[in-house]
């Protein structure tokens, strides 16, 4: 997800679109919680087995040819990355409803933006909704939403599959 984050941060930050600019705000920023949540799990990991770079989804190319075909993609990329905290919130509250002793170390992610994350919510669907775009357009930033879904979904396939393989090699040593 780090990959994710960090790609859309720099291309929505190279992006002249005025709607894009519209609806992107600095805190919408995700990287900064990955990495302290990378950096807590990490120094908290056992001894396991480890992922193989080489095999992990490289986002840039998975999601540069969208938003270069329609700069208006990367709204419906937010989209996805700011729906996506109210999940976080959900997952993180019974995560820590389960599991009690993992304490708040490594869930920041998952935070969301905490009690204010239902109000942005809100405030992001009103920015969207202000744009007033003609349909084409309009059309632009679902398909990048759709796209984004889909991706994800495709990358996290692959590394479930990257993590069962390299699951069993460990296991065969």
């Amino acid at each position: 997800m780090r990959a994710f984050h960090y790609w859309l941060e720099t291309m929505v930050g190279r992006c002249d679109d005025a709607s894009v600019s519209l609806i992107w705000r600095s805190d919408m920023r995700r990287t900064d919680d990955l990495d302290k949540d990378l950096a807590t799990l990490d120094s908290q990991a056992s001894a396991g087995p480890e992922c193989d770079p080489e095999r992990t989804p490289d986002f840039e190319q998975l999601f540069s040819p969208l938003v270069t075909e329609s700069p208006l993609r990367a709204v419906g990329l937010a989209y996805v990355s700011e729906g996506s905290r109210l999940g976080g919130l959900v997952l993180r509250n019974s995560l820590l409803h389960s599991y009690p002793s993992l304490g708040v170390g490594g869930l920041s992610y998952l935070e969301g933006y905490g009690a204010s994350t239902g109000q942005k919510w809100k405030a992001f669907q009103c920015c969207l909704n202000s744009l007033r775009l003609e349909t084409p357009r309009t059309l632009e930033i679902v398909k990048g939403a759709v796209d984004g879904f889909r991706h994800i979904r495709q990358a996290f396939e692959a590394l479930s599959a990257m993590r069962i393989k390299t699951t069993q090699e460990h296991q065969e040593r």
